[in-house]
């Protein structure tokens, strides 16, 4: 039978379950946020980790490739047909191994840190990269062999594996097969969508290099099955060995050992277990060690379990700081929540002190009471958090799903973090019953009698306020202090830096505790003050609304205020960021894009033309130039370029090149020399046929010859050097187009000039555009992400605006009687609500976003940008902050409109009436 508590309980939450709706709104909302943070670090934690299992996977032991770079392309003065030859029998010699059952060549290479050499046919490797220590060395292990696609004149760069099968890994097939012939690939489903593939469909590829032959030399291979896609290897594509090798050549840069044992797989089997085969392997490797050398190799052995430990180990360097910055606001929501969940009860106990003081008078116990409190509150904080946490799990797998994290729903499910997910809800739970319990606690205790009274709100002791206020302002004083000597600090170093940032950082936590002390009391008189320009009578009245329970008050108004601080904090942080990287951008980098041959060569009349039709720019420079061998070194060869002026096109002033001499890179080997002799040669000649020196030497013979003084320039590339036209003029009349220089369209996008560029063949591009456009676009997507996070706060701070305005329309039930009877109308009533909450939210607003940008200030001065050239600005999004005090001023003035329209329905003959 249910005890006379229970079903008190059940009464309640029956006919007053209204009292709960906000509490638990805030509550879902934030149990939600956190979940969804949780759900998609924890996806793409597994996944990540998958990854990284699956580059091993089946395998005991991965042996690098290493191809000496010296010589010709087949190492010292062997033989494709020799080298090939040599690779064969060192896989024989693996093979021959007792407990080795095969050994799979793979793209993937294996690097020693310490190593000087380069693995042949090495592309941009892997968006991930793992490594593991041994032997003194770090190894990577990374990497693939590249080859670009092109579909409608643009050109897609694939990553390209062997196919494998079982026990080594083996990619998801969602539609078609694995290639089993030469002239057949399977691509990433992702890269297959942005380039309008479908399976079926044959695409011309070609090798990655920049030499002339490897523009041209395209070969047509078909579709023949489409990959589930991974973010952590994109653009990915496999193919068979022997179709690799016909579009980019011979591209083996590690050995993949399988073992017979299959306890000694990688992920599952240990590093030390895997020695035995690995010390096998490195004895037959050392018995190939003077042929070896002759052709020009060099072998390292990893155990495939240390590769991946080590890069667990990692990883999990990475994971855990990304987990920690990800719940950093959530967790704000959910600082937020329990201010305004806190609030709520405390506006709720206030109202039940008559009721509670009822229960008591006919003869419950405080204990019952209490017990009856907790619950109510327990109850509501138990469900809402439930909810949460399920919408969180739900919505989140959906996330990972829309994100490609995971392949389908049920493996999305798969991923989530249950063990956190449940920790959530019982933490959520908790802090829900706590903030609940306490001030329904101090309302029971006090006594039937003088909760009896009508006695409306409690107000604060004053020593209280004495307490508080003495308190924030030395810590406020402690905190400036703190700043002003962390701003002055050097930051020359490292440690400096750090020092500098750690010191600044803690002060103005510190600063942002004491301010929000101080605003638990002085808020509600700063809204009140403030509210003097509002003249009619409605208006005053609310005005002094705002004072009469601050403690109500100042809670709701630091609750807009935190997420407030925080989104203009990031907007202004970012906005400066931007503006200050752009401005030093536009002086080191004056010029928005140089456009130049992949080659290395000249620009061809084709690509000219496109060049100067370009959709996105505003004006361009066509610079002229030729090749010129340097006086006094053997097969030394610069690319020489005339200047003139160029400043109609350069975001800064660009120094004029004088005449005499010549501006090479500061890295470049010119840059050391204080004078240069430079022979220019004929248009005629390509890189090609600078390998031929008898071909090289004649033409210098009958070349133009002049010294120049050298002057290092840092807009100047390496390999490149640049005269003034009128030198160039004067030394020789043959030259060609080789780059071309452009001042691109302010309204243009990063994205669209890429794209644009993409459709003309064999030129690259570079310059501040291209630069200043990676990092702006880094910026936004995080000022994006950032406001989107936090707006979740200012969410739920809106919801403890209309709670507490509708709680108060309860709680003031017989004033506003007396207020009606008095003559106010029903449209006044409202007003008088909306009037309130818009003072509170307006107010606090602007309090908010003038210390955003005081913290944001103090953050760009933390920043070690100073020296930067340009030097630091601060810059505001007008539009953001704007846009930012609307949505919160209209949220809550709709939000008060609600209860405004019920406090005006109610007759004053009833309100007086009510209890």
């Amino acid at each position: 039978m249910a005890s006379p508590i229970n079903k008190l309980m059940g009464a309640n939450l029956r006919h007053h379950a209204s009292r709960y709706v906000s509490t638990a709104i805030a509550v879902t909302i934030a149990a939600t946020f956190v979940v969804m943070a949780l759900t998609l670090v924890g996806g793409v934690t597994k996944q990540y980790m998958q990854t990284i299992e699956n580059s091993t996977q089946g395998t005991a032991a991965v042996v690098s490739v290493t191809k000496n770079m010296e010589g010709n392309d087949t190492g010292n003065g062997a033989s494709a047909t020799q080298s090939a030859d040599y690779e064969r029998s060192v896989i024989a010699a693996l093979q021959s191994i007792d407990g080795v059952k095969d050994v799979v060549p793979s793209t993937e290479s294996l690097t020693s840190g310490n190593a000087a050499s380069v693995p042949e046919g090495t592309g941009d490797g892997s968006s991930i990269a793992i490594s593991a220590s041994g032997d003194g060395n770090t190894y990577n292990y990374a990497g693939a062999a590249v080859f670009l696609t092109q579909v409608d004149g643009i050109d897609y760069g694939e990553q390209v594996t062997y196919v494998q099968t079982s026990p080594l890994y083996t990619p998801s097939v969602i539609s078609g097969k694995l290639p089993a012939a030469s002239n057949e690939v399977a691509l990433d489903a992702s890269e297959a969508k942005s380039m309008k593939v479908k399976l079926g469909d044959t695409i011309s590829v070609r090798s990655s290099g920049l030499s002339a032959e490897s523009v041209k030399t395209k070969t047509t291979i078909k579709v023949v099955g489409i990959l589930a896609s991974s973010k952590f290897r994109r653009n990915s594509a496999v193919m068979t060995r022997e179709g690799v090798i016909k579009v980019a050549g011979e591209n083996t840069n590690s050995y993949k050992v399988i073992p017979t044992d299959s306890h000694l797989y990688s992920p599952r089997a240990t590093a030390a277990s895997q020695e035995k085969i690995v010390k096998e392997i490195q004895s037959r490797l050392q018995a190939q060690k003077n042929r070896a050398k002759e052709y020009g190799y060099t072998f390292a052995v990893v155990p495939s379990s240390r590769l991946v430990s080590d890069a667990s180990k990692s990883a999990q360097a990475v994971v855990t700081p990304m987990l920690a910055a990800s719940l950093i606001f959530p967790l704000i929501a959910a600082f937020v929540a329990a201010i305004i969940v806190g609030t709520t009860f405390q506006v709720i106990a206030l109202q039940r002190r008559r009721e509670l003081a009822l229960l008591r008078a006919v003869g419950a116990q405080a204990r019952q009471v209490r017990a009856l409190i907790f619950r109510e509150t327990s109850l509501a904080g138990i469900i809402s958090s439930f909810i949460g946490v399920a919408i969180g799990s739900v919505v989140g797998a959906c996330i990972l799903l829309y994100l490609e994290v995971a392949a389908t729903l049920p493996l999305a499910f798969a991923m989530l973090p249950w063990k956190w997910i449940g920790v959530t809800w019982v933490v959520s739970s908790l802090i829900t019953i706590i903030v609940g319990v306490t001030p329904a606690r101090r309302a029971s205790s006090v006594s039937p009698l003088s909760a009896l009274a009508p006695v409306e709100s409690v107000q604060e002791e004053k020593r209280s306020h004495r307490v508080r206020i003495v308190l924030g302002l030395i810590l406020l004083a402690i905190s400036v202090v703190g700043i002003i000597y962390g701003l002055r600090m050097p930051q020359k170093t490292s440690t400096e830096i750090y020092a500098r940032f750690g010191l600044v950082f803690i002060s103005t936590l510190v600063c942002w505790i004491a301010v929000m002390i101080l605003f638990t009391v002085v808020l509600p008189r700063i809204i009140y003050y403030c509210g003097a320009f509002v003249r009619t009578p409605v208006g005053r009245l609310a005005r002094e609304n705002v004072v009469r329970n601050p403690s109500r008050t100042a809670s709701t108004g630091i609750a807009v205020i935190i997420g407030v601080v925080l989104m203009t904090t990031i907007s202004v942080g970012v906005a400066s960021v931007r503006y200050t990287i752009t401005n030093y951008f536009n002086v080191t980098m004056p010029i928005d894009v140089t456009v130049g041959a992949q080659t290395g060569g000249f620009l061809s009349d084709k690509q000219i033309s496109q060049l100067e039709s370009f959709k996105y720019k505003e004006k361009s420079i066509v610079r002229k130039g030729t090749l010129a061998a340097i006086k006094g070194e053997d097969q030394a060869f610069a690319t020489v370029i005339g200047q003139g002026d160029i400043n109609s096109i350069a975001r800064s002033h660009v120094k004029t090149v004088a005449n005499g001499t010549v501006h090479v890179a500061k890295g470049d080997s010119l840059a050391e020399k204080k004078t240069v002799t430079l022979c220019f040669l004929p248009t005629s000649l390509d890189t090609k046929n600078l390998e031929d020196p008898s071909s090289v030497g004649q033409h210098i013979s009958a070349a133009s010859c002049k010294k120049y003084a050298v002057v290092k320039d840092g807009n100047v590339d390496i390999g490149k050097a640049v005269l003034s036209d009128h030198d160039m003029n004067q030394v020789t009349s043959d030259t060609r187009a080789i780059e071309v220089n452009m001042r691109i369209s302010d309204k243009a996008t990063y994205l669209e000039v890429l794209k644009e560029f993409g459709k003309i063949d064999g030129i690259y591009e570079n310059g501040g555009f291209i630069t200043r456009g990676i990092f702006t676009q880094i910026l936004d997507i995080i000022v994006q992400v950032f406001l989107a996070l936090l707006a979740v706060a200012v969410v739920i701070s809106l919801v403890g605006v209309a709670n507490t305005l509708g709680l108060s329309v309860v709680e003031r039930t017989r004033e506003n009687g007396l207020l009606r009877a008095l003559g106010l109308s029903r449209g006044q009533m409202k007003w008088l609500l909306v009037w309130e909450s818009f003072l509170t939210s307006f107010i606090s607003t602007i309090v908010g976003m003038v210390l955003g940008v005081i913290f944001a200030v103090i953050g760009m001065y933390t920043l070690p940008l100073e020296d930067l050239a340009g030097g630091i600005h601060i810059a505001f999004n007008w539009t953001q902050m704007v846009g930012l005090l609307a949505i919160i001023v209209v949220a809550s003035v709709i939000a008060a409109w609600l209860p405004g329209r019920r406090a005006a329905k109610v007759s004053p003959v009833e309100a007086l009436a009510h209890d």
